[in-house]
Protein backbone atom coordinates (compact mmCIF):
# COMPACT_ATOMS: atom_id res chain seq x y z
CA UNK A 1 0.00 0.00 0.00
CA UNK A 2 1.13 3.59 -0.57
CA UNK A 3 0.32 4.57 3.00
CA UNK A 4 -1.14 3.12 6.18
CA UNK A 5 -4.64 4.31 5.21
CA UNK A 6 -4.81 1.13 3.12
CA UNK A 7 -2.97 -1.25 5.46
CA UNK A 8 -5.71 -3.81 4.82
CA UNK A 9 -4.47 -4.19 1.22
CA UNK A 10 -1.45 -5.94 2.71
CA UNK A 11 -2.74 -7.55 5.89
CA UNK A 12 -6.25 -8.41 4.68
CA UNK A 13 -4.81 -10.22 1.66
CA UNK A 14 -2.20 -11.97 3.79
CA UNK A 15 -4.94 -13.23 6.11
CA UNK A 16 -7.20 -14.27 3.23
CA UNK A 17 -4.47 -16.03 1.26
CA UNK A 18 -3.36 -18.17 4.17
CA UNK A 19 -6.73 -19.92 3.88
CA UNK A 20 -6.27 -20.32 0.12
CA UNK A 21 -2.73 -21.68 0.51
CA UNK A 22 -3.56 -24.07 3.35
CA UNK A 23 -6.59 -25.36 1.45
CA UNK A 24 -4.38 -26.08 -1.55
CA UNK A 25 -1.64 -27.84 0.45
CA UNK A 26 -3.94 -29.81 2.80
CA UNK A 27 -7.29 -30.20 1.00
CA UNK A 28 -8.36 -32.94 3.42
CA UNK A 29 -8.61 -30.30 6.17
CA UNK A 30 -11.29 -28.44 4.18
CA UNK A 31 -9.73 -25.38 5.77
CA UNK A 32 -11.00 -22.56 3.58
CA UNK A 33 -14.53 -22.80 4.96
CA UNK A 34 -13.25 -22.04 8.47
CA UNK A 35 -12.70 -18.39 7.42
CA UNK A 36 -16.47 -18.06 7.95
CA UNK A 37 -16.01 -18.71 11.67
CA UNK A 38 -12.37 -17.89 12.44
CA UNK A 39 -12.22 -14.39 11.01
CA UNK A 40 -15.86 -13.53 11.72
CA UNK A 41 -15.23 -14.20 15.42
CA UNK A 42 -12.27 -11.82 15.35
CA UNK A 43 -13.80 -9.04 13.23
CA UNK A 44 -17.49 -8.70 14.07
CA UNK A 45 -17.15 -8.36 17.87
CA UNK A 46 -14.74 -5.46 17.23
CA UNK A 47 -16.98 -3.93 14.60
CA UNK A 48 -20.33 -3.57 16.35
CA UNK A 49 -20.06 -0.54 18.62
CA UNK A 50 -19.08 3.12 18.66
CA UNK A 51 -15.35 2.33 18.94
CA UNK A 52 -15.17 0.75 15.49
CA UNK A 53 -13.62 2.44 12.46
CA UNK A 54 -13.80 2.13 8.66
CA UNK A 55 -11.31 -0.30 7.08
CA UNK A 56 -9.69 2.54 5.14
CA UNK A 57 -8.76 4.93 7.92
CA UNK A 58 -7.01 8.29 7.65
CA UNK A 59 -3.63 7.81 9.32
CA UNK A 60 -1.88 11.00 10.39
CA UNK A 61 0.08 10.17 13.58
CA UNK A 62 2.22 7.37 15.00
CA UNK A 63 -0.60 6.37 17.32
CA UNK A 64 -2.91 6.13 14.27
CA UNK A 65 -0.44 3.68 12.73
CA UNK A 66 -0.56 1.47 15.81
CA UNK A 67 -4.35 1.61 15.84
CA UNK A 68 -4.81 0.22 12.32
CA UNK A 69 -2.92 -3.00 13.12
CA UNK A 70 -6.12 -4.57 14.42
CA UNK A 71 -8.80 -7.12 13.46
CA UNK A 72 -10.48 -4.55 11.21
CA UNK A 73 -7.46 -4.51 8.88
CA UNK A 74 -6.64 -8.20 9.18
CA UNK A 75 -9.89 -10.12 9.67
CA UNK A 76 -12.51 -7.76 8.26
CA UNK A 77 -10.11 -7.06 5.39
CA UNK A 78 -9.93 -10.80 4.63
CA UNK A 79 -13.70 -11.18 4.86
CA UNK A 80 -14.53 -8.37 2.44
CA UNK A 81 -11.97 -9.80 0.01
CA UNK A 82 -13.80 -13.11 0.27
CA UNK A 83 -17.09 -11.25 -0.27
CA UNK A 84 -15.67 -9.67 -3.42
CA UNK A 85 -14.55 -13.09 -4.66
CA UNK A 86 -18.08 -14.32 -4.01
CA UNK A 87 -19.93 -11.64 -5.97
CA UNK A 88 -17.44 -11.58 -8.86
CA UNK A 89 -16.98 -15.34 -9.13
CA UNK A 90 -13.71 -17.22 -8.76
CA UNK A 91 -12.44 -16.78 -12.35
CA UNK A 92 -13.11 -13.04 -12.63
CA UNK A 93 -11.67 -12.44 -9.16
CA UNK A 94 -8.43 -14.30 -9.91
CA UNK A 95 -7.94 -12.63 -13.28
CA UNK A 96 -8.59 -9.17 -11.84
CA UNK A 97 -6.14 -9.86 -9.02
CA UNK A 98 -3.47 -11.05 -11.47
CA UNK A 99 -3.85 -7.91 -13.60
CA UNK A 100 -3.67 -5.71 -10.48
CA UNK A 101 -0.49 -7.41 -9.26
CA UNK A 102 1.18 -7.25 -12.66
CA UNK A 103 0.38 -3.56 -13.08
CA UNK A 104 1.70 -2.54 -9.66
CA UNK A 105 4.53 -5.05 -9.16
CA UNK A 106 7.60 -3.49 -7.53
CA UNK A 107 5.48 -0.45 -6.70
CA UNK A 108 2.70 0.73 -4.42
CA UNK A 109 -1.06 0.89 -4.76
CA UNK A 110 -4.20 2.29 -3.16
CA UNK A 111 -7.51 0.49 -2.89
CA UNK A 112 -8.97 2.35 -5.89
CA UNK A 113 -6.33 0.67 -8.06
CA UNK A 114 -7.68 -2.72 -7.00
CA UNK A 115 -11.28 -1.65 -7.59
CA UNK A 116 -10.43 -0.46 -11.11
CA UNK A 117 -8.75 -3.75 -12.04
CA UNK A 118 -11.68 -5.74 -10.70
CA UNK A 119 -14.30 -3.55 -12.43
CA UNK A 120 -12.63 -3.92 -15.84
CA UNK A 121 -12.73 -7.72 -15.62
CA UNK A 122 -16.19 -7.84 -14.04
CA UNK A 123 -17.73 -5.88 -16.90
CA UNK A 124 -15.72 -7.82 -19.49
CA UNK A 125 -16.95 -11.13 -18.06
CA UNK A 126 -20.53 -9.83 -17.61
CA UNK A 127 -20.64 -10.80 -13.94
CA UNK A 128 -21.45 -7.28 -12.74
CA UNK A 129 -24.23 -5.02 -13.98
CA UNK A 130 -22.75 -2.27 -16.16
CA UNK A 131 -24.54 0.30 -13.96
CA UNK A 132 -22.31 -0.63 -11.02
CA UNK A 133 -18.59 -0.44 -10.36
CA UNK A 134 -16.60 -2.42 -7.79
CA UNK A 135 -15.55 0.92 -6.28
CA UNK A 136 -19.16 1.98 -5.73
CA UNK A 137 -19.90 -1.32 -3.98
CA UNK A 138 -16.74 -1.71 -1.95
CA UNK A 139 -16.40 1.92 -0.83
CA UNK A 140 -19.58 1.39 1.20
CA UNK A 141 -17.65 -1.30 3.13
CA UNK A 142 -14.19 0.28 3.36
CA UNK A 143 -14.56 4.07 3.33
CA UNK A 144 -18.10 5.27 3.98
CA UNK A 145 -18.83 3.58 7.29
CA UNK A 146 -17.68 1.42 10.16
CA UNK A 147 -19.64 -1.62 11.30
CA UNK A 148 -21.76 -4.07 9.35
CA UNK A 149 -25.43 -4.69 8.58
CA UNK A 150 -28.02 -7.17 9.69
CA UNK A 151 -30.23 -8.08 6.75
CA UNK A 152 -33.85 -8.80 7.65
CA UNK A 153 -35.99 -11.32 5.76
CA UNK A 154 -39.78 -10.90 5.94
CA UNK A 155 -42.16 -13.14 4.00
CA UNK A 156 -45.06 -11.64 2.09
CA UNK A 157 -46.92 -14.54 0.52
CA UNK A 158 -44.51 -16.25 -1.87
CA UNK A 159 -42.25 -13.17 -2.01
CA UNK A 160 -39.60 -12.01 0.44
CA UNK A 161 -38.92 -8.42 1.53
CA UNK A 162 -35.26 -7.75 2.33
CA UNK A 163 -34.10 -4.72 4.33
CA UNK A 164 -30.99 -3.69 6.26
CA UNK A 165 -29.93 -1.84 9.38
CA UNK A 166 -26.65 -1.48 11.24
CA UNK A 167 -25.94 -4.15 13.84
CA UNK A 168 -24.99 -2.26 16.97
CA UNK A 169 -24.36 -3.10 20.62
CA UNK A 170 -25.34 -2.69 23.41
CA UNK A 171 -28.58 -1.98 21.54
CA UNK A 172 -29.62 -0.91 18.06
CA UNK A 173 -29.80 2.78 17.32
CA UNK A 174 -33.04 3.53 15.41
CA UNK A 175 -31.58 6.86 14.27
CA UNK A 176 -28.57 5.25 12.57
CA UNK A 177 -29.19 5.40 8.82
CA UNK A 178 -25.95 3.70 7.70
CA UNK A 179 -26.44 1.60 4.57
CA UNK A 180 -24.21 -0.75 2.59
CA UNK A 181 -24.17 -2.06 -0.97
CA UNK A 182 -25.07 -5.68 -0.16
CA UNK A 183 -24.79 -8.72 -2.48
CA UNK A 184 -27.85 -10.93 -1.94
CA UNK A 185 -27.35 -14.61 -2.68
CA UNK A 186 -29.92 -17.13 -1.50
CA UNK A 187 -31.09 -20.72 -1.62
CA UNK A 188 -34.51 -22.31 -1.08
CA UNK A 189 -35.88 -25.85 -0.83
CA UNK A 190 -36.24 -25.90 -4.63
CA UNK A 191 -33.30 -23.72 -5.64
CA UNK A 192 -29.71 -24.32 -4.52
CA UNK A 193 -27.06 -22.52 -6.64
CA UNK A 194 -23.52 -23.83 -7.10
CA UNK A 195 -21.81 -20.51 -6.39
CA UNK A 196 -22.25 -17.31 -4.38
CA UNK A 197 -22.78 -14.88 -7.29
CA UNK A 198 -25.67 -12.67 -6.08
CA UNK A 199 -29.12 -12.78 -7.58
CA UNK A 200 -29.68 -9.11 -6.78
CA UNK A 201 -28.24 -6.20 -4.84
CA UNK A 202 -29.60 -4.24 -1.92
CA UNK A 203 -27.99 -0.88 -2.61
CA UNK A 204 -27.00 1.71 -0.04
CA UNK A 205 -29.68 4.00 -1.47
CA UNK A 206 -32.62 1.61 -1.02
CA UNK A 207 -34.75 1.02 2.06
CA UNK A 208 -35.59 -2.50 0.90
CA UNK A 209 -35.75 -4.82 -2.08
CA UNK A 210 -38.08 -7.71 -2.94
CA UNK A 211 -37.49 -11.26 -4.13
CA UNK A 212 -40.63 -12.09 -6.11
CA UNK A 213 -42.29 -15.54 -6.00
CA UNK A 214 -39.37 -17.46 -4.53
CA UNK A 215 -40.78 -19.54 -1.66
CA UNK A 216 -43.99 -21.23 -0.49
CA UNK A 217 -45.20 -21.30 3.11
CA UNK A 218 -43.69 -24.69 3.98
CA UNK A 219 -40.35 -24.11 2.26
CA UNK A 220 -37.11 -22.83 3.75
CA UNK A 221 -35.05 -19.95 2.46
CA UNK A 222 -31.70 -18.65 3.64
CA UNK A 223 -29.50 -15.77 2.51
CA UNK A 224 -25.73 -15.30 2.21
CA UNK A 225 -24.53 -18.53 0.60
CA UNK A 226 -21.40 -19.98 2.21
CA UNK A 227 -21.37 -16.87 4.39
CA UNK A 228 -19.37 -14.89 1.83
CA UNK A 229 -21.16 -11.62 2.65
CA UNK A 230 -19.97 -9.62 5.65
CA UNK A 231 -23.37 -9.38 7.32
CA UNK A 232 -25.76 -11.24 9.58
CA UNK A 233 -29.24 -12.37 8.55
CA UNK A 234 -32.42 -12.30 10.64
CA UNK A 235 -35.58 -14.12 9.59
CA UNK A 236 -39.25 -13.88 10.40
CA UNK A 237 -40.73 -16.50 12.73
CA UNK A 238 -41.95 -18.83 9.96
CA UNK A 239 -38.60 -18.74 8.14
CA UNK A 240 -36.69 -19.58 11.35
CA UNK A 241 -39.14 -22.43 12.00
CA UNK A 242 -38.66 -23.89 8.50
CA UNK A 243 -34.87 -23.60 8.72
CA UNK A 244 -34.82 -25.35 12.10
CA UNK A 245 -36.96 -28.20 10.71
CA UNK A 246 -34.63 -28.61 7.71
CA UNK A 247 -31.20 -28.17 9.30
CA UNK A 248 -30.09 -31.58 7.98
CA UNK A 249 -30.64 -30.38 4.41
CA UNK A 250 -28.21 -27.49 4.86
CA UNK A 251 -24.42 -27.47 4.60
CA UNK A 252 -22.23 -27.42 7.70
CA UNK A 253 -21.16 -23.83 6.93
CA UNK A 254 -24.82 -22.77 6.72
CA UNK A 255 -25.73 -24.55 9.96
CA UNK A 256 -22.86 -22.82 11.76
CA UNK A 257 -23.83 -19.49 10.19
CA UNK A 258 -27.43 -19.79 11.41
CA UNK A 259 -26.31 -20.67 14.95
CA UNK A 260 -23.75 -17.87 15.13
CA UNK A 261 -26.14 -15.29 13.69
CA UNK A 262 -28.98 -16.42 15.99
CA UNK A 263 -26.89 -16.02 19.16
CA UNK A 264 -25.72 -12.55 18.15
CA UNK A 265 -29.17 -11.45 17.00
CA UNK A 266 -30.58 -12.56 20.35
CA UNK A 267 -27.90 -10.51 22.11
CA UNK A 268 -29.16 -7.44 20.24
CA UNK A 269 -32.82 -8.31 21.06
CA UNK A 270 -33.60 -9.02 17.41
CA UNK A 271 -34.68 -12.62 17.99
CA UNK A 272 -35.47 -14.63 21.15
CA UNK A 273 -32.78 -16.84 22.70
CA UNK A 274 -34.91 -19.93 22.19
CA UNK A 275 -33.91 -19.83 18.49
CA UNK A 276 -30.16 -20.54 19.01
CA UNK A 277 -30.86 -22.94 21.90
CA UNK A 278 -33.32 -24.87 19.70
CA UNK A 279 -30.69 -24.98 16.96
CA UNK A 280 -28.36 -26.51 19.56
CA UNK A 281 -30.99 -29.17 20.28
CA UNK A 282 -31.15 -29.99 16.55
CA UNK A 283 -27.40 -30.52 16.22
CA UNK A 284 -27.41 -32.61 19.42
CA UNK A 285 -30.02 -34.95 17.91
CA UNK A 286 -28.88 -35.01 14.28
CA UNK A 287 -25.32 -33.70 13.90
CA UNK A 288 -23.25 -34.67 16.96
CA UNK A 289 -20.01 -34.72 14.95
CA UNK A 290 -20.62 -31.44 13.10
CA UNK A 291 -17.44 -29.53 13.93
CA UNK A 292 -18.56 -26.19 12.47
CA UNK A 293 -21.94 -26.16 14.24
CA UNK A 294 -20.51 -27.03 17.64
CA UNK A 295 -17.83 -24.39 17.16
CA UNK A 296 -20.53 -21.77 16.55
CA UNK A 297 -22.66 -23.06 19.43
CA UNK A 298 -19.75 -22.99 21.88
CA UNK A 299 -18.83 -19.44 20.88
CA UNK A 300 -22.43 -18.34 21.28
CA UNK A 301 -22.60 -19.64 24.83
CA UNK A 302 -19.70 -17.48 26.02
CA UNK A 303 -21.64 -14.22 26.38
CA UNK A 304 -24.69 -15.79 28.04
CA UNK A 305 -22.51 -17.73 30.48
CA UNK A 306 -20.58 -14.61 31.46
CA UNK A 307 -23.84 -12.72 32.07
CA UNK A 308 -25.54 -15.51 34.06
CA UNK A 309 -22.74 -16.98 36.19
CA UNK A 310 -23.61 -14.88 39.24
CA UNK A 311 -27.36 -15.15 38.77
CA UNK A 312 -29.75 -17.73 40.28
CA UNK A 313 -30.82 -18.72 36.74
CA UNK A 314 -27.34 -19.99 35.88
CA UNK A 315 -27.90 -23.49 37.31
CA UNK A 316 -31.02 -23.96 35.19
CA UNK A 317 -29.16 -22.68 32.15
CA UNK A 318 -26.21 -25.00 32.86
CA UNK A 319 -28.55 -27.98 33.19
CA UNK A 320 -29.97 -27.30 29.73
CA UNK A 321 -26.50 -26.93 28.16
CA UNK A 322 -25.22 -30.11 29.87
CA UNK A 323 -28.18 -31.97 28.36
CA UNK A 324 -27.29 -30.62 24.90
CA UNK A 325 -23.59 -31.50 25.17
CA UNK A 326 -23.72 -34.83 27.02
CA UNK A 327 -24.60 -37.13 24.10
CA UNK A 328 -21.92 -35.64 21.87
CA UNK A 329 -19.32 -35.83 24.65
CA UNK A 330 -20.11 -39.47 25.37
CA UNK A 331 -19.81 -40.34 21.67
CA UNK A 332 -16.13 -39.30 21.82
CA UNK A 333 -15.35 -42.21 24.20
CA UNK A 334 -12.96 -40.26 26.37
CA UNK A 335 -10.14 -37.77 26.03
CA UNK A 336 -7.73 -39.87 23.94
CA UNK A 337 -7.65 -39.50 20.16
CA UNK A 338 -8.37 -42.57 18.04
CA UNK A 339 -5.87 -44.06 15.60
CA UNK A 340 -7.89 -43.18 12.49
CA UNK A 341 -9.00 -39.76 13.75
CA UNK A 342 -8.54 -36.90 11.28
CA UNK A 343 -7.16 -33.50 12.24
CA UNK A 344 -10.64 -31.98 12.02
CA UNK A 345 -12.10 -34.72 14.25
CA UNK A 346 -9.32 -34.09 16.76
CA UNK A 347 -10.19 -30.39 16.88
CA UNK A 348 -13.84 -31.33 17.37
CA UNK A 349 -12.87 -33.64 20.25
CA UNK A 350 -10.94 -30.83 21.97
CA UNK A 351 -13.81 -28.37 21.56
CA UNK A 352 -16.49 -30.72 22.94
CA UNK A 353 -14.29 -31.73 25.91
CA UNK A 354 -13.72 -28.06 26.69
CA UNK A 355 -17.49 -27.40 26.67
CA UNK A 356 -18.28 -30.53 28.68
CA UNK A 357 -15.82 -29.63 31.43
CA UNK A 358 -16.83 -25.96 31.45
CA UNK A 359 -20.47 -26.84 32.08
CA UNK A 360 -19.68 -29.48 34.67
CA UNK A 361 -20.36 -32.88 33.08
CA UNK A 362 -19.00 -35.14 35.84
CA UNK A 363 -17.24 -37.68 33.62
CA UNK A 364 -15.36 -34.85 31.95
CA UNK A 365 -14.34 -32.93 35.06
CA UNK A 366 -13.35 -36.13 36.92
CA UNK A 367 -11.18 -37.28 34.02
CA UNK A 368 -9.59 -33.84 33.69
CA UNK A 369 -8.76 -33.74 37.41
CA UNK A 370 -7.30 -37.27 37.27
CA UNK A 371 -5.10 -36.40 34.30
CA UNK A 372 -3.96 -33.22 36.00
CA UNK A 373 -3.00 -35.07 39.18
CA UNK A 374 -1.06 -37.63 37.12
CA UNK A 375 0.76 -34.84 35.30
CA UNK A 376 1.68 -33.11 38.58
CA UNK A 377 2.88 -36.44 39.98
CA UNK A 378 5.07 -37.13 36.93
CA UNK A 379 6.61 -33.67 37.21
CA UNK A 380 7.41 -34.23 40.88
CA UNK A 381 9.03 -37.63 40.14
CA UNK A 382 11.21 -36.16 37.40
CA UNK A 383 12.70 -33.44 39.63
Amino acid sequence: MKWYDDLWLKEGFATYLHYVATDSIKPEWDYFKTITMNEVQKAMPRDCDASSRPISYSVKTKSDIRRVFDPISYSKGALIINMMRGFLGENTFRLGLKNYLRKFQYGNAVQDDLWEAMTVNAHKDNVLDARYSVKEIMDSWTVDSAGYPVVSVERNGSSVIISQQRYFLPHLNPNDTTKWFIPISFATSRRQPNDEVPELWLSNKEKYTVLENVVSEDEWIYLNLNRTGYYRVNYDQLSWKNLIKNMNNLSDVTRAQLIDDAFNLARANLTPYDVPITLGLVIKNNNPSDYMSWWAFGNGLTYISNMLKREPAYESFRTVIKFLIKTTYESLQGFNELEDETDVQLLHRARIIELACEFGIDRCTNTAQLLFREWIGNKAENK
